[in-house]
């Protein structure tokens, strides 16, 4: 989760947070993580590989947390094909 002013420089630091989340989003490792970016006016030119879900300043907690879900949930695979019936299979080889 991300969440600072992106405008500002940071306190005690000589860069904006802006400047930080661009860094954290060309990392090779963390920016292929997921990221909830809680902001006010989200910037829209963001790479990096993860997926990201923007959730505004105010949002309630119910919606962070659906953020959240959907950044966590496995990814859906197809369905797997039916199991083989090996009586059919025999019936057949010996019918």
């Amino acid at each position: 989760m991300f969440a600072c002013t992106l405008n500002l420089p940071l306190p005690g630091r000589s860069y904006r947070g802006i400047h930080l989340l661009r860094a954290y989003r060309a990392h090779p490792d963390y920016g292929r993580l997921p990221l909830v970016l809680v902001a006010v006016a989200p910037p829209q030119d963001l790479d990096g590989p993860g997926p990201i879900e923007v959730v505004g300043t105010f949002a309630d907690p119910a919606g962070v947390l659906a953020a959240v879900s959907r950044l966590v949930q496995p990814p859906r695979r197809a369905p797997a094909p039916p199991a083989a019936d090996h009586d059919d299979m025999r019936r057949a080889a010996a019918g």
